[in-house]
């Protein structure tokens, strides 16, 4: 959902570029005062799909399992948005940005673990898995949901039952049994916090604007 933002993103960009060269505000300025106005839409955008998606899928009913989707489904819109940020400072027009923004996030999803494990790709795009927000922030969602959880038998179709299945057994599945989650959250600040200083930088650098 966060590629949507580029036009905005770009227009945004244009406007900058003006003011910038009437000396009306610095790149940081800029992107503080942008991180400050994006933080309540993020919010706003958390509690309304988090909650469909939460209730309706019938996730963890944990209290503290809940509050922790939501942090981690913020900080994974912090990163997206600020990861799209960057890409606005150095594309020129939305259509590209787009195609940027697209092939990123979706290299991320391949290596974060789901589709294929870690030990199982190739070793020339494995460095990809470490640097990707999609690792920490599915990662996180994982342990948040299964661990610690009992799943019992069910009947299958035979007439049979499928055997009583614990969360860990599932994060063991997909590697995911070490996961520290909160360690995960800091990474994710962590990278909201370079995406948007590297996009500041790009934007003092390459935009200097013309009076």
């Amino acid at each position: 959902m966060s590629v949507s933002v580029l036009p905005a993103y770009l227009e945004e960009k244009a406007v900058f570029v003006k003011e910038r060269a009437n000396g009306a505000y610095t790149p940081l300025v800029f992107m503080l005062a942008h991180t400050v106005v994006d933080v309540p839409f993020m919010l706003l955008q958390t509690m309304m799909s988090g909650t469909l998606v939460y209730f309706l899928v019938g996730l963890n009913p944990s209290g503290d399992r809940i509050l922790f989707f939501f942090v981690d489904l913020f900080l994974s819109f912090m990163v997206a948005e600020s990861i799209m940020l960057l890409v606005s400072a150095l594309v020129p027009v939305a259509i590209l940005g787009i195609a940027v923004g697209g092939m990123i996030f979706g290299a991320f999803m391949v290596v974060q673990g789901f589709f294929i494990k870690v030990e199982n790709i190739n070793w020339y795009w494995r460095w990809m898995h470490w640097i990707g927000m999609h690792t920490y922030s599915f990662s996180a969602f994982m342990h948040n949901e299964f661990s610690g959880r009992v799943f019992r038998a069910v009947p299958d179709a035979s007439g049979g039952s499928i055997d009583a299945r614990t969360g860990e057994s599932v994060l063991e599945a997909y590697q995911f049994e070490n996961v520290d989650k909160w360690s995960c959250m800091g990474v994710l600040v962590v990278m909201a916090f370079l995406y948007r200083l590297m996009a500041a930088l790009v934007m003092h650098y390459k935009h200097t604007g013309k009076r």
